[in-house]
């Protein structure tokens, strides 16, 4: 098989750019054709700042999006924000060029009540609370030999089986925790 060749790929003498002037276009791209819009959806990561800004995630069940409430909109706001909250936000795209993110900037916030995912959470919280499954006669004392936990998680890969690995992360865990004590 032979290498693909130029015409391919464009023509050798195209200008290569910098990281930099690509998020720039991109920047004017999002921003120039993206007019500011309502969006709704739930809040999440919610963080507001000592500068008075507000950063969250909006999300839904198939998505996720990166906003920002700034310090003179957020004053402006009737609604108090908390994780979990479904919401109606107006604004506009615009990207953090220093990280190549987009985000929303918020100008105006709506709240739709509680939602859909936190709904379901605090449904299965209560179902399993009435099972009695919080009850406190039901915990158990942690064993005397736990003396770290990790938990590791990545996203499922498309194609192909998993490498095993060649050590274990608990028995490196077991024995950083065993040599520290």
């Amino acid at each position: 098989m032979t290498a693909p060749g130029p015409e391919l790929f464009g023509a050798a003498s195209e200008r290569v750019e910098t990281v930099s002037e690509f998020t720039r276009r991109v920047k004017e791209l999002l921003e120039a054709g993206i007019r500011p819009c309502w969006v709704k959806g739930e809040v999440s990561n919610l963080r507001a700042q000592a500068s008075g800004h507000v950063y969250f995630s909006l999300k839904d069940a198939g998505a996720q999006l990166s906003a920002v409430l700034f310090r003179g909109d957020a004053a402006r706001q009737k609604v108090a924000l908390k994780d979990g909250m479904q919401v109606a936000v107006y604004g506009e795209v615009s990207v953090y060029e220093v990280r190549g993110q987009y985000q929303l900037i918020v100008r105006a916030v709506v709240e739709e009540g509680l939602g859909k995912l936190q709904r379901e959470f605090e449904a299965l919280k209560k179902r399993l609370a009435e099972e009695g499954l919080f009850a406190p006669e039901r915990k158990r004392p942690i064993p005397a030999g736990a003396g770290a936990a990790a938990s590791s998680s990545c996203p499922p890969r498309s194609r192909g089986p998993r490498p095993r690995p060649r050590w274990s992360p608990c028995s490196s865990l077991r024995a950083l925790s065993e040599s520290s004590t």
